[in-house]
C-alpha cells in the first residue's frame, strides 16, 4: 500500500436487519505499521460486501496480505426500528464512480450478485454453506459434552439424597398424622417439603453442583 488513499472490498458478506448497526475500528497492529485510524459505520439494513477505505500516513509501502484481518466490527442492537430504505449497494459500487474508481465487469458482477442484495438471500447462502454446517454442529457437540458433564457420581448422590429426604418427610408427615388423628401433616408435608426444605438445599448446594 504506497497510495496514500486505498480502497478495499471485504471478501466476507455483511446483512444486517433493521434493528442491528455497527460501527469498524482498525485493529492496533495495522495502524501500529502506518495505517490511519479507521472509523466509518454499518447501517441498518445494509447487505452485501464491505468498502473501507484505508490511508497509508507513512512513508514506506505496507503489504495487507489478502486474508489479513485489519478491521474489528462492532455491533449494536437498536431500541427502536430503522425502517428506512438503505440505499447503499453491495461494495458501495455506486460510489466507486464518484472516486473516480473504475472497475471492470467481472468485479462489479461479483460485488452485486443477487443474493448478496438482501438479508433473505445472504441467509439462505449461509445456512447452506460448509463453514455454517461446522459450525452448528460444533455447537452442538459442546452443548452436549456440556450436559454430558453432570452426570458425576456427586451430582447423582445429591439427587438421591433430596428424593431420599423428601420420602423420609412424607413418611415423618403421614406418623405424625396417624398418631394425632389429623390430616394436617399429610395435606401441608409437599409444601412445607418443596418451598421450605428442598428448594432452600437445592439452592445452598447450587456450587456444589458441578462439572466432572
Amino acid at each position: 500500500m504506497w497510495e496514500k488513499g486505498n480502497t478495499v472490498e471485504t471478501s466476507e458478506v455483511i446483512g444486517v436487519n433493521n434493528y442491528i448497526g455497527g460501527t469498524l475500528h482498525s485493529k492496533v497492529g495495522i495502524v501500529a505499521k502506518g495505517i490511519g485510524d479507521i472509523g466509518t459505520m454499518l447501517g441498518p439494513n445494509f447487505c452485501g460486501h464491505l468498502m473501507i477505505s484505508l490511508h497509508n500516513i507513512s512513508d514506506k509501502i505496507i503489504e495487507l496480505p489478502v486474508g489479513e484481518t485489519f478491521v474489528s466490527l462492532v455491533f449494536f442492537y437498536l431500541k427502536t426500528p430503522d425502517n428506512t430504505i438503505n440505499t447503499n449497494m453491495s461494495g458501495h459500487v455506486d460510489k466507486l464512480a464518484e472516486l473516480g474508481i473504475n472497475i471492470d465487469q467481472k468485479t462489479r458482477e461479483y460485488l452485486t450478485e443477487d443474493w448478496k442484495m438482501s438479508l433473505d438471500g445472504i441467509k439462505y447462502k449461509m445456512t447452506r454453506s460448509s463453514e455454517y454446517k461446522e459450525l452448528v454442529s460444533k455447537i452442538k457437540q459442546e452443548k452436549y459434552s456440556k450436559l454430558k458433564s453432570y452426570f458425576n457420581w456427586q451430582n447423582a448422590l445429591l439427587i438421591f439424597a433430596y428424593i431420599a429426604l423428601s420420602i423420609i418427610m412424607v413418611v415423618f408427615a403421614k406418623h405424625f398424622d396417624n398418631k394425632y388423628n389429623t390430616t394436617v401433616w399429610s395435606e401441608r408435608a409437599y409444601t412445607i417439603i418443596i418451598s421450605g426444605i428442598i428448594l432452600p438445599l437445592i439452592v445452598a448446594s447450587g456450587k456444589l453442583f458441578k462439572h466432572r
